[in-house]
């Protein structure tokens, strides 16, 4: 069966075609009303090296930043990713599927680890997603200090968490409902053409097996008669 068959059976059938547009309709609403509002804040800190105060010139941290705070800040990132960092986003009402990047530059041209850490956190509404951001910098920077404390640094020689971009009320995803709504229509649709195709191939090929059977039959009939 060629494409053009099926189709000129499918318009041939606009009770099959009729219920295969109803599934897909209602997949896309429950697809729409399946996907809640999402609201997203972003944010970045810096984590720079000992020289805030100094009257020296050169050694003010933001033209020291070197590998060595970023790989601080890799490790930063990895402990603002853990169960603990999570469960202080959780709390404020944010939700967990935050991300944290410790990586400046396109990486289809450029990238590089840097000693910057941009966060981006989600939440039902625009507060709670700035707080879940709040949170995450607050729980970075203590674990920081903790860090530096378990290893006896004194406090003047502390790395610091500078905080570049404040955390703003989230913007919402406008787009995920209608997203959602098109995936499940379209998925649902393409099932439904799909399941009708190989249920009309079924049956051709039953027919095809049972007009064979019964050509089979008339030979056999034929060749008995003639020999009788």
């Amino acid at each position: 069966m060629t494409v053009a068959e099926f189709m000129s059976k499918l318009v041939r059938r606009p009770l099959a075609g009729a219920l295969i547009l109803l599934l897909a309709f209602a997949a896309a609403a429950y697809g729409w009303s399946s996907t809640s509002e999402q609201y997203e804040s972003s944010a970045a800190v810096v984590v720079i090296p000992p020289g805030s105060g100094d009257a020296d010139a050169g050694l003010n941290p933001f033209i020291n930043l070197n590998n060595n705070m970023a790989q601080l800040a890799v490790i930063l990132g990895s402990a603002a990713q853990s169960s603990a960092a999570r469960q202080a986003v959780e709390a404020t009402g944010a939700t967990g599927d935050y991300t944290v990047n410790t990586v400046a530059g396109d990486s289809s041209s450029f990238s590089q680890l840097s000693p910057q850490l941009v966060i981006v956190t989600h939440g039902p509404d625009a507060e709670s997603a700035r707080l879940g951001a709040v949170a995450l910098i607050d729980f970075t920077r203590n674990r920081l200090n903790k860090i530096q404390l378990d290893a006896a640094v004194p406090p003047r020689n502390n790395a610091l968490l500078i905080t570049t971009t404040d955390p703003l009320a989230g913007e919402l995803v406008a787009t995920s409902p209608i997203r959602a709504a098109g995936a499940y229509f379209g998925a649902t649709l393409v099932a439904g053409i799909l399941l009708l195709l190989v249920f009309d191939v079924a049956l051709e090929w039953i027919r095809e097996r049972r007009l064979r059977g019964h050509d089979e039959d008339v030979d056999e009939d034929s060749r008995t008669e003639s020999r009788s």
